[in-house]
């Protein structure tokens, strides 16, 4: 009874709000942050107003902030209906194509955009990350060099250059990208940015020095084999399904392969930590890197292993140049939250 009163009061609310009030309601709470409200207030102006062009678009916006996109690309594409000569709804749509997996569209619906309003570095840094999922790597980053024309410092944009000059093997121009961006990177909450510039400088260095590393220690781990065929076998199967039904085994067992490289993983970096303190208590510098990453396949090529080993990590060991002191700790304070996250 009392729900029914309290929807009753709701939309009587509605009523008697202009369409103005509502949409200025709406947008300070999407201001705001406070998401669940201005999605109810954006949905309630549209019920009295549906031709409402702002608030169809920027529901889509909020919509798909949410990974809700199917719903999101129903409101876009009424809005584009409505207004079909508007750079930013098509922007909006391509966002939203984007994260419904529909890449072509969403190249196609940047482009269009562009063609309104040739001047929007982040509609054309979008398409460049587009052109990067299709595999166009040389049109992505023609896109890229758009944006940074526009917008100097974006370090998104010099960001998904290198991505896209890796992907074509351009080793050192993509260093030189993502080195750029990380100098214009503002700082996170509580980082130093002067700290920050000095590992920039420091991982440089030893880039620029590889050669002269005097060891590099590549940590593996392999995989147990009876582990892996105790979970495969056909009576693990029928216990999980006896267990977790059909939908729940499914999931189990498409969740599997994260699982397995969360534990290989987990095994590996405490030997790694220990290592790195190790490293340091004999006056070694040591840094844990993954470049593997972001070439698959090609060390573990370059070092033989086997199919059922998996490279977790490239540690380079040197002596320091410079100073070479005590680490700086972190107020524990800074970082524990309690209950809930920052609570």
């Amino acid at each position: 009874m009392a729900a029914s009163f309290e929807a009753a009061a709701e939309l009587s609310w509605q009523m008697a709000a202009s369409d103005d009030d509502l949409f200025k309601q709406a947008i300070d709470s999407f201001r705001a942050g406070r998401l669940d409200d201005a999605e109810r207030r954006f949905k309630a102006l549209l019920v009295l107003q549906p031709r409402h062009v702002a608030a169809l678009n920027i529901l889509g916006v909020l919509l798909a902030s949410r990974h809700k996109f199917s719903e999101a690309e129903s409101h876009l594409r009424a809005a584009l209906k409505l207004g079909p000569n508007s750079d930013a709804t098509y922007y909006n749509y391509g966002i939203v194509l984007k994260g419904l997996g529909r890449a072509t569209e969403a190249l196609e619906h940047f482009s269009k955009a562009l063609a309104i309003n040739p001047g929007a570095a982040e509609t054309w840094n979008n398409r460049g990350t587009t052109h990067n999922d299709l595999g166009h790597f040389a049109e992505a980053i023609a896109d890229f060099d758009q944006a940074i024309a526009l917008l100097p410092n974006d370090p998104a944009a010099f960001c998904n250059k290198g991505k896209s000059l890796e992907q074509l093997d351009r080793h050192g121009d993509a260093l030189a990208a993502y080195d750029k961006a990380l100098t214009l990177a503002p700082p996170r909450d509580g980082e130093d940015k002067d700290q920050r510039l000095r590992s920039q400088s420091a991982l440089q260095y030893m880039l620029d020095h590889i050669e002269d590393v005097p060891a590099i220690i590549f940590l593996a781990i392999k995989k147990d084999a009876a582990v892996a065929k105790a979970v495969s076998s056909p009576n693990t199967i029928t216990a999980a399904i006896r267990h977790l039904g059909l939908g729940g085994t499914f999931r189990l067992l498409r969740g599997a392969g994260s699982a397995t490289a969360v534990g290989i993983h987990a095994t590996a970096y405490p030997a790694a930590q220990n290592l790195l303190l190790a490293a340091r208590a004999l006056g070694l510098g040591a840094v844990l890197t993954t470049p593997q990453l972001f070439h698959p396949g090609r060390y573990e090529e370059l070092l033989g292993l086997p199919s059922d080993v998996t490279l977790t990590c490239v540690i380079p060991v040197g002596y320091p140049v410079g100073k070479f002191g005590p680490v700086t700790r972190h107020d524990p304070r800074s970082m524990i939250s309690w209950d809930r996250w920052r609570a």
